[in-house]
């Protein structure tokens, strides 16, 4: 059996409420990673208003 996970893409991903990264072949914590979170944070809010997608239409 095979699971896929799709990539978070508003926020990191987190299990039992603790924020994971991968690195290389180790998965640890976002937290001991602060310089790496925010170049993450950096990149998932690049995109910019996310809601006016999911919004579009009903808004106007």
């Amino acid at each position: 059996m095979l699971l896929r996970v799709p990539a978070t893409v508003a926020q990191p991903a987190s299990f039992h409420e603790v924020e994971s990264i991968r690195i290389g072949s180790a998965k640890v914590r976002l937290a001991s990673h602060p310089d790496k979170e925010a170049g993450l944070w950096a990149r998932l809010n690049a995109r910019g208003d996310w809601s006016a997608e999911l919004v579009g239409a009903a808004a106007r």
